[in-house]
């Protein structure tokens, strides 16, 4: 159980760190 749980951790910070570089980018072109 404990190794799922730090898979969907390690999941959601690789998702919120994509999300940031999507909104630098954005920011960048606006």
């Amino acid at each position: 159980m404990t190794e799922i749980q730090e898979e969907e951790i390690d999941l959601r910070e690789y998702i919120n760190v994509l999300i940031k570089r999507k909104g630098v980018i954005i920011l960048i072109f606006l």
